[in-house]
């Protein structure tokens, strides 16, 4: 109970933006589950302690998280930290120059998402919020893994798609994704001239991920 309200706590930590305060609950809550033995719980805060991690820049911390909660949720068979798990190690992958193992990742990730198994995560204000942020970080990884790969018309579907589903959730691009988010942005403008890129960037924005926006190369 003591961990489950620390984590309640460690919930409005990150949406006032103070991952630190976050952070520091959240290793509480682990360091609480740990001295117990209890597992149920401690996928999602693994999870959430990593996405707090790669927020303040502990990129090689947040990466040990992440697999813990993946390799746990694996045994588990908890999809809701599977596909939160997926994510973060997309982006890491991707960050660490890792683009087969961080496709594989976002791409996993989105097929849970369109399945739609599952997602809820106990203790959460915004479950759904959650979820509309994951992919959201899965599409503009593979955005731009896209454009790396000089198909700048597909990048520029899924950075939009990306768009789109942030402003559903009232997200803000994550600090740890800007810049590369900007780098694919402005090579598409380049590729596809501004009236182009700003078209498939509109279309991506409303279109059905997986119909009209292929998320695989």
């Amino acid at each position: 109970m003591r961990s489950m309200c620390i984590g309640v706590v460690a919930d409005f930590e990150e949406r006032t933006g103070d991952f630190r305060a976050a952070i520091a609950a959240l290793e509480e809550a682990v360091e609480t589950n740990d001295a117990l033995g209890l597992h149920g719980f401690m996928g999602a805060l693994l999870a959430r302690l990593g996405w707090a991690l790669l927020q303040v820049g502990e990129v090689e911390r947040a990466e040990v998280m992440y697999q813990r909660a993946h390799d746990l949720a694996r045994r588990l068979s908890n999809t809701p930290v599977i596909f939160l798990a997926l994510t973060g190690l997309a982006a890491l992958h991707r960050a660490q120059g890792r683009p087969e193992a961080s496709a594989a990742a976002a791409i996993e990730a989105l097929d849970l998402y369109l399945e739609g198994a599952p997602r809820r995560l106990a203790n959460r204000v915004d479950p759904e919020k959650d979820s509309l942020a994951a992919a959201a970080v899965c599409c503009a990884v593979l955005g731009s893994l896209a454009g790396d790969a000089g198909d700048a018309e597909r990048s520029a579907l899924l950075l939009g798609h990306a768009d789109g589903l942030r402003r559903r959730a009232g997200a803000p691009v994550p600090s740890f994704r800007r810049s590369d988010r900007d780098r694919s942005v402005a090579a598409g403008v380049e590729r596809l001239g501004p009236e182009g890129f700003d078209e498939a960037f509109e279309r991506g924005k409303r279109g059905a991920l997986g119909r009209d926006v292929p998320f695989r190369p």
